[in-house]
């Protein structure tokens, strides 16, 4: 069964493997959805979708009424952490951004004042995660390769200067 989403990140489709044919189904603006013509018994639903931890999940289909069940998705791996001044110090940058470069692309975003970021919905692997400072005249670089892991968010300190000059 496929699951296909809308919501405010774009389409996402789920796909659920049961013993019937592939089905087809859309969520509403809530995230339900529904699927008709189930045989009733056991059934169990394996989800798969690359923002999220795979989900395997049994339900019990009823004959004859409604059967409501709530899948619960995890984010598949995320980033967390601070951009330093330097290596040394604890002080955070305030004009900073943040770049995680995979084998599928990149994410940008900025650092919050206090140094912080979050990156969220990756796929697990491999990264290069870049730290920029952007000033008059002057950007800072830092990166260091990581390693994401599904369920296992990587908090990271990202110090600024030891990475070189643009």
């Amino acid at each position: 069964v496929k699951i296909r989403c809308f919501g405010q990140a774009g389409t996402h489709w789920f796909n659920l493997a049961q013993t019937l044919p592939t089905m087809v189904a859309e969520s509403d603006a809530d995230g339900k959805f529904t699927l008709a013509a189930l045989a009733p018994g056991r059934t169990e639903f394996d989800l798969e979708h690359g923002d999220y931890v795979d989900l395997d999940q049994d339900e019990e289909v009823f004959e004859g009424r409604t059967t409501e069940a709530t899948f619960l998705l995890r984010t598949a791996a995320q980033i967390v952490g601070r951009l330093l001044a330097s290596e040394c110090g604890t002080e955070p940058v305030r004009r900073g951004r943040i770049r995680l470069e995979g084998e599928s692309g990149y994410i940008s975003t900025p650092a919050n004042r206090d140094g912080s970021f979050r990156i969220g919905s990756l796929q697990p692997g491999e990264y290069v995660l870049f730290g920029v400072e952007e000033g008059p005249g002057r950007t800072v670089l830092a990166c260091r390769q990581v390693v994401l892991r599904a369920g296992e968010p990587l908090r990271i300190d990202l110090a600024l200067g030891g990475g070189g000059r643009l």
